[in-house]
């Protein structure tokens, strides 16, 4: 959790603990827009900005009611309301986003456009997207790992997600330099991984394969995709928050979509192996006669077991 998450968690206990629904706290004072957590007389969590300025005009989601008026002393009022409690994680994320987005302007203006920014990053997730297959959702939920896990310890938030390269259609899901990372998963009883092409094993660098173990379940132990996002997103500051929330949404990832929302995915197992090692079978580039390309093939997983590295 964010150090802005935290202040705006404490804005909406101190509603809670006052039990009058229907009032509002100024996140920060010395702000140069008025922000507030409220939660309205529905119980419903919101996040609205009073001001001089009118506020852009912004559509709703899903999940996210925005209203707009004008008080009787010539103010703009803009609600952000949360009408699904199941989404309190992200709309928090959210709200911290639209706070911590105008903490740099100078003016009012200034800042209501930078809010209005921030919000429409994270309105695209609300947004119909590609329907994921559960297989597509447990690869993506292997390729935040090895980002959370891996890529961002070692090489930094700005570099890990610049390098990210399997949400563009890169040959290998990420690439440092001389660094190649190809990231696989399957099931908790999988025997084999697929390669997809001829490209996928080529690299002339360093070269390991990732293979996640993962189970899924509708109510078990796990995390969803949404939280995992949301999780890693609030890492992050200005276009390397706005890149992340780009490749993900790439990939047909919405905060609603039931195998991002309501799936939970739990590692089981993540073992590594050195595809640069002698004899790691797999189908190269230059491997094939002239003229054949585009092979597709099974790597079954009891062949690499004497290719595996130490797990970090």
């Amino acid at each position: 959790m964010s150090q802005h998450e935290g202040l705006l968690i404490t804005k909406w206990n101190e509603i809670r603990s006052a039990a009058n629904p229907g009032e509002y706290i100024r996140v920060d004072p010395s702000s140069k827009l008025a922000q507030y957590c409220g939660i309205g007389t529905s119980g419903n969590l919101q996040f609205l900005c009073i001001s001089q300025e009118s506020s852009k005009l912004l559509s709703g989601t899903r999940v996210i009611r925005i209203s707009n008026s004008q008080r009787p002393d010539g103010k703009h009022v803009q609600i952000f309301e949360l009408t699904d409690d199941k989404f309190q994680r992200e709309f928090l994320t959210l709200s911290a986003d639209m706070y911590e987005a105008t903490l740099a302007c100078l003016t009012e203006k200034d800042a209501i456009n930078a809010q209005a920014t921030a919000y429409l990053t994270w309105a695209k997730f609300f947004q119909p997207a590609a329907k994921m297959s559960v297989e597509s959702a447990r690869g993506l939920f292997a390729e935040l790992l090895t980002l959370k896990d891996y890529a961002i310890p070692k090489f930094g938030q700005n570099e890990a997600v610049n390098c990210w390269r399997g949400p563009l259609g890169g040959h290998q899901d990420f690439v440092f330099g001389n660094e190649a990372v190809e990231v696989k998963s399957v099931h908790s009883d999988g025997i084999e991984v697929k390669i997809s092409s001829e490209h996928q094993l080529t690299f002339d660098g360093d070269f390991t394969l990732r293979i996640y173990k993962i189970a899924d379940s509708d109510n078990g132990p796990g995390t969803t995709l949404s939280e995992l996002v949301t999780s890693i997103s609030s890492q992050f500051n200005g276009d390397t928050k706005s890149k992340f929330l780009d490749l993900v949404s790439g990939l047909g990832f919405s905060l609603d979509e039931p195998l991002c929302a309501t799936i939970k995915f739990l590692k089981l197992d993540l073992s590594i192996f050195d595809v640069k090692q002698d004899g790691f079978p797999s189908i190269k580039v230059g491997d094939l006669p002239p003229g054949i390309g585009k092979v597709s093939y099974s790597l079954a997983l009891h062949a690499i077991k004497p290719y595996a590295v130490e797990n970090e």
